[in-house]
């Protein structure tokens, strides 16, 4: 069978994919996680993020049915999605993007509901209304949080999420931090904990923060969706890390 990642589409001006586009690929199916590409990504899947798409053929994923993992849509122009667009994807585990489409602000209902293996990793904006089957109810909740961040498990037990803040002052951010860590994981050692640090319109960090904290061996730092222009000074400190 063949095995292989429809990369080399992203990063262009597409609005539109033809009807048919995927229906030979019968046999596409994805493969381990690389080790030599950012060490954590699959091998394998569909690569559609960073466009200019405005909408989907319908069933254009439908002959997808060895899709195990991998399917980003992130940051195109959607402004709706056909019903039963997933449907067939019933292999689909983990890794599924649908951020930055700023117009699709509704999914039709029961759009996830034949996704019954998938597990982790389903990425929406706060702002899309949406339903989660009932089977992945402990997983995958419909709330209102900036991304649905449920990747790390593989690499960090605990998550201390502080995102969402944009008034937050660096002068708060360790006792923040601290907070979070006492209610979520105050037992586990840095390097099973990831944090987040998502949408909170920093423009630095402390060049302390994570010694302070005693967090130097940290697995996971997310720093998206924030105003930084370099890489801030604290993150040297992060030898051990696996995500950045």
């Amino acid at each position: 069978a063949l095995s292989f990642f429809i990369r080399t589409l992203h990063d262009n001006l597409l609005t539109s994919l033809p009807v048919g586009i995927f229906d030979k690929l019968t046999q596409f199916k994805s493969t381990p996680y690389m080790k030599s590409w950012e060490g954590f990504m699959p091998n394998g899947g569909v690569e559609l993020s960073n466009n200019a798409l405005i909408s989907l053929p319908v069933g254009v994923f439908d002959k997808l049915t060895q899709l195990t993992t991998y399917l980003s849509l992130d940051n195109n122009k959607l402004t709706s999605l056909p019903a039963g667009i997933f449907d067939k994807l019933t292999r689909l585990k983990s890794y599924v993007f649908l951020r930055n489409n700023k117009e699709l602000t509704s999914l039709p209902g029961g759009i996830f509901d034949q996704l019954t293996q998938l597990q982790t990793d389903l990425y929406l904006d706060p702002s899309v209304q949406c339903s989660i089957p009932k089977q992945n109810a402990p997983v995958l909740g419909c709330q209102k949080i900036p991304h649905f961040a449920f990747g790390y498990t593989r690499w960090a037990k605990c998550t201390i999420d502080v995102s969402s803040n944009t008034s937050l002052a660096l002068t708060d951010l360790s006792s923040a931090i601290v907070e979070k860590k006492r209610a979520s994981c105050p037992n586990l050692p840095a390097n099973d904990t990831a944090i987040r640090l998502v949408d909170n319109l920093l423009t630095s960090l402390p060049e302390t923060l994570f010694t302070n904290l005693n967090l130097t061996d940290l697995a996971i730092l997310d720093l998206s969706g924030n105003r930084l222009a370099e890489l801030p000074q604290a993150v040297a400190q992060l030898t051990k890390l696996l995500i950045l």
